[in-house]
């Protein structure tokens, strides 16, 4: 296994009474601030965003109580390298 190796992402979270009835999408936004809205839609469609276990669309309705599982891997970061020029 090299140095690099990638860390899969995990996380639980379970929807407050304060955001019953929100989308998933909106949910997951608030829930999982530290990632962009793109990155959790896109692990939603994927789905490595899920809802008690179950895949459910972006604009799906959640309840309080519902639970939110995320496995998925980081996105890759891209290396630059410096070129010579003339």
């Amino acid at each position: 296994m090299s140095d690099e190796a990638v860390q899969q992402i995990n996380r639980l979270a379970t929807v407050p009474e304060a955001l019953a009835g929100r989308r998933f999408d909106q949910i997951a936004a608030t829930l999982f601030d530290d990632f962009s809205r793109s990155r959790l839609k896109q692990w939603i469609v994927d789905p490595d965003l899920l809802v008690n276990g179950l895949p459910a669309m972006p604009r799906a309705r959640l309840q309080a109580g519902d639970e939110l599982s995320l496995q998925a891997a980081p996105a890759a970061e891209e290396r630059w390298r410096a070129q010579p020029i003339d």
